[in-house]
């Protein structure tokens, strides 16, 4: 019989956790190995701001994962295409949307500026901007080229080779459109993309490539009014090569976006979020004063948390940066401003207070102020009439976590 740590068993295993051991029969022997003792929490709000994360990305690559198979360039073995997107897209989704599990699985998703070609491409990157918050313009020019039905692929062609520095013919332009609607359910993206390669076809543009991203404004290929994200992708297949192999670089443009962002980006629809992927909120989350991203996580979902108490002062967690009076604002670096509280009965001090937790009081002077009312990093209180005339020297901000003073000059 052999007693093992935890590790990696090969070959036949049969196993059966006995209080504090397992007990395992490998090819043939009875093997002993203590059982662990410390689980690790699946429904932590950092893994619950990651899945949320992960879910949206998935719904938007399902329906371009053709598009997104042939903008990669230089591909990397063994890796799946769809594993290469969500890593392309950590650094571009770093807040989630508030969409709820049951919402997800019945197809909501919000489009966002995910990038669409993996890796790095050589070709120029097509450059694209929302117009009028309900269209996109591409910098690509067609010359004096009007679109309409009779349009055929090789006057298109012609055009884009001759207005425009390193286009070939052979080349493909692809035009990707999510477009964005809300319903009763949530909200709900449609994708769909087009592909032209660049011929001296005889043929006319298929009318639906037209409508959704081949229209002409201000002699360059624009895209008709929509709500969602588009955008425009070159690439180029090599002589020697039977896929496309080059590619522009290329993230999505939204358009008409930002107010559904900020309507999923609640706490209150991440926290809604967050408790249908079980979560469990009904715990404090006790968090150090000095972890930054650990209280941004449960600000941003509404989490019940709270600082551990500290014994000293907290001014190191603080920058106090200026202080308005009236129409005059003043930097801590100076001298403070007289005080004159029947003109100016109140002050405005600004930095980041966030991190302090609950403000409980306000000094000035070493005067207690009344009325502390706090907006993001903006403190507002009103002064005691008995340091009428004094010079602001210092300011002290009392909090659940603990004190922080600014002094004049310092």
């Amino acid at each position: 019989m052999k007693l093992l740590d935890s590790g990696m068993l090969k070959g036949r295993v049969k196993s059966k956790v006995l209080g504090k051991v397992t007990m395992t029969v490998q090819n043939g022997e009875q093997v002993i190995r203590n059982a662990s003792t410390t689980a690790t929490p699946s429904r932590t709000l950092g893994l619950i701001d990651q899945r949320l994360k992960w879910a949206n990305e998935f719904a938007l690559y399902s329906p371009l994962k053709k598009a997104i198979a042939e903008g990669i360039q230089n591909r990397v073995p063994g890796r799946s295409d769809l594993n290469y997107f969500l890593q392309n897209n950590q650094s571009v989704l770093t807040i989630p949307f508030g969409i709820t599990k049951q919402q997800r699985q019945g197809g909501a998703a919000i489009a966002f500026a995910a990038k669409v070609t993996l890796g790095d491409g050589s070709l120029r990157p097509v450059v694209a901007q929302g117009v009028n918050d309900n269209h996109l313009l591409s910098n690509l020019s067609i010359g004096s080229l009007s679109i309409g039905a009779t349009t055929t692929i090789g006057e298109l062609s012609e055009a884009i080779v001759a207005n425009n520095a390193g286009w070939e013919l052979g080349d493909q332009i692809t035009y990707i459109q999510c477009s964005q609607t809300i319903k009763s359910d949530g909200p709900h993206i449609r994708c769909n993309y087009v592909a032209v390669v660049l011929t001296a076809d005889n043929a006319t543009l298929v009318q639906s490539v037209a409508k959704i991203g081949f229209q002409v404004e201000n002699n360059c290929l624009a895209s008709k009014a929509f709500v969602g994200a588009g955008c425009w992708v070159h690439s180029r297949k090599d002589a020697d090569s039977k896929s496309l192999s080059r590619v522009s670089t290329q993230h999505l443009v939204t358009i008409g976006m930002d107010a559904i962002h900020a309507a999923y980006r609640t706490a209150t629809k991440l926290h809604a979020a967050a408790v249908s992927y079980d979560w469990t909120e009904d715990k404090e989350i006790v968090l150090q004063p000095t972890d930054v991203e650990a209280i941004d996580l449960a600000q941003r979902y509404g989490a019940p948390y709270r600082l551990l108490k500290v014994d000293d002062s907290v001014e190191d967690l603080v920058d106090f940066l200026y202080l308005t009076m009236g129409s005059q604002t003043y930097f801590f670096s100076g001298d403070g401003p007289e005080l004159d509280t029947s003109t100016y009965p109140t002050i405005v001090v600004v930095g980041n207070f966030d991190r302090l937790g609950t403000i409980s009081s306000v000094k000035v002077n070493g005067s207690a102020c009344t009325n502390p009312t706090l907006s993001g990093n903006t403190l507002t209180v009103t002064l005691p009439t008995t340091i009428d005339g004094e010079q602001l020297e210092t300011i002290t901000v009392i909090s659940s976590t603990g004190t922080a003073t600014v002094e004049f000059g310092t």
